[in-house]
C-alpha cells in the first residue's frame, strides 16, 4: 500500500519498537517520539502532542501491522 513516506517511517519505527527485545524498547520508542514530534513541527503544530499523533495513526498502524504479520507468515511457510 502506498503511504506518505513520513507516515511509513513512523509506522515502521513503531513496529520495530513493539517487536524488539525489552531492553531495546526505550530507545526504539524514543525514535517513534522523535519522528512524531518532527512531523508535528513540520506541520506547524505543538510537538508536545506527539502521543495524540501516534493515537491518531492507530488504525493505519493496525493495517500496517496486519500486512507485516502476513508477510512474516508467508516467509515462514516457505521455510517448511
Amino acid at each position: 500500500m502506498a503511504r506518505n513516506p513520513k507516515l511509513e517511517a513512523l509506522l515502521v519505527a513503531r513496529w520495530e519498537a513493539e517487536q524488539c527485545a525489552p531492553a531495546e524498547k526505550p530507545a526504539k520508542f524514543e525514535v517513534v517520539r522523535r519522528l512524531a514530534e518532527a512531523a508535528l513541527i513540520e506541520a506547524g503544530r505543538n510537538p508536545t502532542g506527539w502521543r495524540a499523533l501516534v493515537a491518531a495513526t492507530q488504525s493505519e498502524y493496525w493495517v500496517f501491522r496486519a500486512e507485516r504479520l502476513k508477510e512474516q507468515m508467508r516467509r515462514l511457510s516457505r521455510l517448511r
